[in-house]
């Protein structure tokens, strides 16, 4: 759900406008903090990675230096840092391969209508269960979530349609003995953030 879509949907659930912005904020600032963990462990790794290049760069200066030198020591020397060094960046770079990857699947899922994506994606066996195509898309999502949908059918969000259906049909009030959704919980976290009484 974008920000306007919520904006829209807080003003016509009593929220005030005057308050609109700061429980947007509160909101949205939730949310982006798993995003900023993982950001800060990404620059972690590229500071490693400048740290092993200078280490490489420093011993090939050596190397050319050293022409009197064990020449032969060097070069050894300097061939074993170049392996690490390789071996470390292509590991980082499938960490990040890893995390990009992770963040696709996860917003896919959401859109998918999954409460909780790290669950899933658990059950699934882990995010290499997932095919994804050459820019990192998450494909055959779908057929996948067939058997869960069917088999699980907890594990995903209920549309707001068939919870109106559904509480009309057993006679009570959305909200009042009916079935909680996520638009129901952010619209009572918002009103509470605005000091607006909850039903």
């Amino acid at each position: 759900m974008n920000k306007d879509n919520l904006r829209e949907l807080l003003k016509s659930n009593g929220v005030a406008e005057d308050k609109l912005n700061g429980v947007l904020d509160t909101i949205f600032a939730e949310n982006g903090k798993d995003i900023q963990a993982e950001k800060s462990k990404l620059e972690a790794k590229v500071e490693e990675l400048t740290k092993a290049n200078e280490t490489i760069e420093g011993l090939q200066a050596t190397i050319k230096k050293a022409e009197a030198e064990d020449i032969e020591g060097l070069k050894k020397s300097a061939r074993e840092w170049e392996e690490k060094y390789n071996s470390d960046l292509e590991a980082s770079k499938n960490q990040l391969l890893q995390v990009q990857r992770s963040y696709e699947l996860k917003d896919s899922l959401k859109t998918k209508g999954v409460k909780d994506p790290d669950y899933l994606i658990f059950k699934q066996g882990g995010v290499d269960k997932f095919a994804f195509d050459d820019n990192n898309k998450v494909i055959g999502l779908d057929d996948i979530l067939k058997g869960y949908q069917e088999n699980t059918p907890h594990l995903f969000e209920t549309k707001k349609e068939d919870i109106e259906n559904s509480t009309m049909k057993s006679g009570g009030e959305h909200g009042n003995g009916g079935s909680s959704t996520a638009e129901d919980k952010i619209i009572n976290s918002a009103k509470a953030a605005a000091g607006i009484a909850t039903e």
